[in-house]
């Protein structure tokens, strides 16, 4: 099993346009209706899967999961609307440090922390 974290990018920003632009208020629920089903499809989709969901709340998941089915819990996000960040690893802890590298390299981007691992340390058996 390894750990996935995942965060909506910019969902605040997203959803203050939203609050200004909106002709009314269902648009501006509608936009938050999106990113809550869209996480809690990918949450009952982890699930299905044999996996476990750790957190799952606003634009946020994280969950554990097969490796082979990482790529396929990723496919469930609404990826015309926002996007994600993401971090991979094989703890708690190197899953949310690869999600904090994945944002501060500009966000929209998936970071397993094997990769950074081999980044700094060369190559680790």
């Amino acid at each position: 099993m390894i750990y996935v974290s995942v965060d909506g990018d910019d969902i605040g920003r997203l959803l203050t346009q939203k609050i200004y632009q909106a002709n009314n208020d269902d648009e501006v629920r509608a936009f938050s209706e999106l990113v809550t089903t869209t996480f809690q499809a990918v949450a009952a989709w982890v699930i299905q899967n044999q996996g476990e969901v750790l957190f799952c709340t606003g634009d946020s998941i994280f969950f554990k999961i097969s490796e082979h089915l990482v790529d396929n819990a990723l496919r469930h996000f609404e990826l015309d609307h926002f996007t994600i960040s993401v971090g991979i690893g094989e703890t708690r802890k190197e899953a949310h440090w690869a999600l904090n590298i994945a944002k501060s390299l500009g966000k929209a981007r998936i970071v397993n922390f094997n990769e950074v691992r081999r980044d700094i340390f060369g190559k680790v058996d």
